[in-house]
Formats: C-alpha cells, sequence, structure tokens
C-alpha cells in the first residue's frame, strides 16, 4: 500500500502551517490485545502541532483510501483489504502485514508491508482507536532524519516544528 506512504509524506507537507507553541500531555489508555483484535476503517487524519489540531482527512485523501479495511487479527496478523474502490485495478485485493503492542501495551508497531511504524495508542473503545506519531519518529521508522526530509522535499528548514505529527482515528467496522 504505497498510496499511504505518499499520502502520508503530501500530508506532512500541507500541513506544516498550522505550528503551536504548547504541548498537550495525554495520558495512555490501558489496552488489552483483544480490543484492538477487529476490523477497522480510517475515518479522520489530524495535523497536529501543539494544541492546534486540523482534519485532513476530507481533502486529502481519496475515495479508493477512504474504503480500506485495516483487520487486526489475532496472533498479529494484520491484513489491509481494499475496500469497494481500488486506486489502482493492478492493485492486489489485500495485503498481509503484522501489528504488535509494545511498551506495556502503550505502543502498537505496524508492519503494513511498505513501512514499519510504531504509534501511540491515544485512545482505544469498542468502537474507535486514535493512534498517533511525531513527524521525527516516523521519519526515522523510515531511516531517515528530519534534515534529509527536508533536503530531499524542499521544504524549510523551520517549516516543521520539533513537535508536529498526525493522529490516525479508526472507527470499528
Amino acid at each position: 500500500m504505497k498510496k499511504f506512504s505518499l499520502v502520508f509524506s503530501f500530508l506532512v507537507l500541507t500541513s506544516v502551517s498550522f505550528v503551536s507553541c504548547t504541548k498537550d500531555d495525554v495520558q495512555q489508555p490501558a489496552i488489552v490485545t483483544g480490543a484492538i483484535v477487529k476490523k477497522w476503517a480510517l475515518t479522520d487524519v489530524l495535523s497536529v502541532s501543539g494544541s492546534t489540531s486540523v482534519s485532513m482527512y476530507a481533502s486529502m485523501f481519496e475515495d479508493c483510501v477512504k474504503d480500506d479495511i485495516w483487520d487486526f487479527q489475532n496472533g498479529g496478523i494484520l491484513v489491509l483489504s481494499e475496500g469497494a474502490t481500488k486506486c489502482d485495478p493492478g492493485d492486489p485485493a489485500s495485503t498481509k502485514g503484522s501489528w504488535q503492542l509494545l511498551e506495556n501495551n502503550t505502543k502498537i508497531k505496524i508492519d503494513d508491508s511498505q513501512d514499519t511504524v510504531t504509534y501511540k495508542v491515544d485512545a482505544l473503545t469498542d468502537k474507535s482507536m486514535r493512534l498517533s506519531i511525531n513527524f521525527s519518529e516516523y521519519l526515522k521508522s523510515l531511516g531517515l532524519t528530519l534534515s534529509e526530509y527536508l533536503t530531499m522535499t524542499g521544504v524549510p528548514a523551520n517549516a516543521i516544528p520539533a513537535n508536529a505529527g498526525f493522529v490516525f482515528v479508526y472507527t470499528a467496522k
């Protein structure tokens, strides 16, 4: 699912104007493996910097991404299904990856067969899941530093604050 990585990079470039100087401390939820095991659909992506957040989902994701299903199964198996609409007719109907809870279940590592990224679990209920990541941590998971990314993309060094990040909101299906 290369499109997810490409969309994420685009989100970063378009979100750099949302900057704030304060940082919110979010208390970690008590997470149990069974609560994650179900099918989820990505329903929002927030660009976050300090206490400022802006939804990027409606304007940045094509319908062919919005209908994808993330099936977190027992045993750490992740199945990403394309949904009814494919972005590229040549894409497989589904791909397999993996997931694993880390650090006393406060983080989740997701390997979607393209990238391996560790997210903070901000909230988890029977009906919704919120995962977040600091942008610098995301780049690190891809083997890049912030300065390398800025050089590759031509984004000015002061455009991305150190606390910039994203929150991914999933809804149970």
